[in-house]
């Protein structure tokens, strides 16, 4: 656990495929906290795609625009980041997150990864290589693997929902001084809608016994 200052924000970073968008957007959801996902703000500065930026000026380019879209993206306080995948690979983007709050990096398997972005033909570092995807991903890995490794915790979501990685992550946010400020909030606004759900203290029987007789169905999304 490293000490610091409270943090800014929380940083959610990680290989393609491991969750980052959707699980860094159930954290905030359940922390009351803003997402903002960094490779959303490159594709709306330069008016155009990911895949187009690589196609038209390379990734050396693209690089300077997630750098720019990193540091807008914490110029606001109380945010929930969710980073692209190679945004470790430039020193200043550690040290930008590192010092705006605990850093949690999402992973799975290369197997896993490969079945989660097969469908996908917008990402670039698996479209424009003479290697097979399983291939690319594995070289990836490999070579991100020390940057990676840097973050202060790791999640692997492999066998997770989108809501169990994100509940795993609150949990370790928790023990994290830096981020109290964001968790006990989120406790709090969880405690007020539990006391909502179930009344006041000591007539929870008959919030129960009301609620026997009005039938409601949910859905569950899985990923």
């Amino acid at each position: 656990m490293r000490f610091g200052p409270p943090a800014r924000a929380i940083a959610i970073t990680g290989f393609m495929g491991t969750g980052k968008t959707s699980v860094g957007a159930r954290v905030a959801e359940h922390l009351g906290l803003e997402c903002v996902d960094t490779d959303e703000l490159v594709e709306r500065n330069a008016a155009l795609s990911i895949s187009e930026i690589f196609a038209r000026h390379g990734e050396a380019h693209f690089r300077e625009l997630e750098t720019a879209a990193l540091e807008e993206a914490l110029g606001s306080p109380g945010r929930v980041v969710s980073t692209g995948g190679g945004i470790l690979l430039r020193k200043e983007n550690l040290e930008l997150l590192r010092a705006a709050g605990p850093i949690l990096c999402l992973e799975a398997t290369p197997e896993t990864i490969l079945q989660r972005t097969s469908s996908d033909d917008t990402r670039p570092l698996l479209a424009g290589t003479d290697v097979a995807p399983s291939q690319a991903i594995a070289r990836l890995l490999a070579k991100r693997a020390s940057l990676y490794a840097q973050a202060d915790y790791h999640v692997d979501t492999t066998t997770l929902t989108q809501d169990q990685a994100a509940e795993r992550i609150v949990a370790l946010l928790a023990e994290d001084p830096r981020a109290c400020y964001f968790t006990c909030r989120g406790s709090e606004r969880g405690r007020v809608r539990d006391t909502r759900e179930r009344g006041p203290a000591g007539r929870a029987g008959s919030a129960m016994s009301s609620r026997r007789g009005r039938s409601a169905s949910r859905g569950g999304e899985q990923r």
